[in-house]
């Protein structure tokens, strides 16, 4: 079992076999890392955003607010995590408003250290923060991500899992033993999986994609199409899946998703093959085959139906 498996399928409570969760974020390759830490006094404040990226802030003690640039100051304090999944700007400080420096004039590195230290503040009360970003491939096509709002937050008080990250993480960067750095990039992982699987639990989410992922069965069916995608989905195969019948399961799936399976399923594949051809590793047959297609034909008419040009086309538009 990967480590990304289990602390996904651990975070979320369902046991192994029907951790959809984990087979939904398989082919998310996920890096992490941490560009800044430490202690900071009020007033302090700092801008930032990084288009391309999700950036994350953990508040390991004090207090500070967080505020998107279309939208309203909230307040965060200690244990709270927040993530930015497209990496939006937005400003964080000890009080709602004030002037901000950019985030990279509000830090300096001390000696040959691998992680810069705020150097912002003045004499007020204290707060301790961790910040850094991960680069998520899959944040312009994989739907559980772009589905995500511009910011969530998430305490370490509503997931038992997290708490440990986050003291393991902080004490990496405090003590800076050999192997630090990977060991924090690691942990910046797991904090940011930990940190989804809780917001996707904790929170009231609206009616589509998400909640439709919540939903027991229809998550393990969406685990399904999404791991294996060359397979024959027909919804009475997934139906007997999950444990419904064809009727109860079609409609509820339509009702969460907002369209059938089939057509998820050919959106999902779609997707998928537009991913591969962009990078260029394949051929246009190797694709099709690899997303469940019997002739490359049939394959290119459904591409140019979805996508309003030939793989091959797509793939030249690429190169």
């Amino acid at each position: 079992m990967s480590l990304r498996r289990y602390f996904l399928f651990k975070s979320i409570g369902y046991p192994a076999e029907v951790d959809f969760l984990s087979q939904l974020l398989e082919p998310i390759e996920i890096r992490g890392s941490v560009f800044c830490h430490g202690p900071v006094r009020a007033p302090w404040s700092f801008s930032g955003g990084a288009a391309g990226r999700c950036l994350f802030h953990c508040v390991v003690a004090g207090e500070a607010w967080v505020t998107p640039a279309a939208g309203d100051a909230t307040r965060v304090a200690a244990g709270d995590v927040v993530l930015l999944p497209r990496g939006g700007r937005h400003r964080m400080g000890s009080g709602r408003r004030g002037a901000a420096v950019p985030l990279r004039d509000a830090i300096a590195r001390e000696g040959e250290g691998p992680f810069a230290r705020f150097q912002i503040g003045g004499e007020g009360p204290p707060a301790r923060l961790i910040c850094g970003s991960f680069e998520l491939d899959g944040l312009d096509w994989h739907p559980l991500l772009r589905a995500l709002p511009e910011l969530l937050i998430v305490n370490v008080g509503v997931e038992r899992w997290l708490a440990p990250t986050l003291t393991a993480l902080e004490r990496q960067l405090a003590d800076l033993e050999p192997g630090a750095e990977f060991i924090t990039r690691r942990l910046t992982e797991i904090l940011f999986m930990q940190t989804l699987a809780a917001w996707l639990r904790a929170e009231e989410l609206p009616r589509g994609w998400l909640r439709a992922l919540r939903d027991a069965r229809v998550g393990r069916a969406l685990g399904l199409m999404h791991a294996r995608p060359a397979e024959d989905w027909a919804v009475p195969r997934l139906a007997q899946a999950v444990g419904m019948s064809r009727s109860a399961f079609f409609t509820r799936f339509k009702q969460l998703v907002g369209q059938s399976p089939a057509r998820y399923l050919q959106g999902w594949r779609m997707t998928l093959a537009a991913r591969a051809l962009r990078q260029g590793e394949l051929s246009v047959a190797e694709v099709c085959a690899r997303v469940g297609y019997v002739s490359v034909p049939s394959f290119s008419s459904a591409f140019r139906r979805h996508h309003g040009v030939t793989p091959a086309a797509y793939r030249r538009a690429g190169e």
